[in-house]
């Protein structure tokens, strides 16, 4: 439902939105506040973390090192100290680097295969044009159309090579 039709919808039934007794409530609205403006609320320590995090990885890579430093460092700053006590804060960030690198290989992988595609069209599109050129006798647009990719493109064109 659109907002402005169920504004609308709530006047005219004189419903109470936010409800000061939650059984008639049209709405039930909960939050957390994670940022006051404050530092050292959540989201400040989570800012800090990330920029620990990305000083200790270009100091020592991608490495265990970089995440052992990094939680050493947050927690000496009592920086989401009750999240990187637990033992699994390492196991998870050594998991993210693991799957990024994944992500970073396939993509390489498919990089990969589209060029070899790619190549290969390529290189079939010019040996159709190069056959029908030579056939019909035009041996100097074969020459120009070979070091010219404007003419080429131009000769494609004109005989409907896709």
């Amino acid at each position: 439902m659109h907002f402005s039709t169920a504004h609308k919808y709530i006047r005219s039934n004189g419903l109470d939105v936010f409800g000061s007794d939650p059984e008639k409530a049209f709405v039930d609205i909960r939050a957390k506040v994670i940022y006051d403006g404050n530092e050292g609320d959540i989201l400040d320590q989570y800012i800090t973390f990330c920029r620990v995090f990305d000083e200790q990885v270009k100091l020592h890579g991608r490495t265990k090192t970089a995440i052992e430093e990094t939680i050493r460092i947050c927690r000496s700053q009592d920086v989401l100290s009750e999240y990187l006590a637990r033992k699994e804060a390492a196991e998870i960030m050594s998991e993210v680097f693991e799957v990024e690198d994944s992500m970073k290989l396939w993509e390489r992988d498919l990089r990969a295969e589209g060029e070899a595609e790619g190549n290969t069209k390529g290189q079939n599109k010019l040996a159709a044009l190069m056959t029908k050129l030579f056939s019909l006798g035009r041996v100097s647009d074969a020459e120009r159309a070979a070091s010219d990719a404007a003419y080429r493109q131009q000769l494609y064109q004109e005989f409907q090579i896709a």
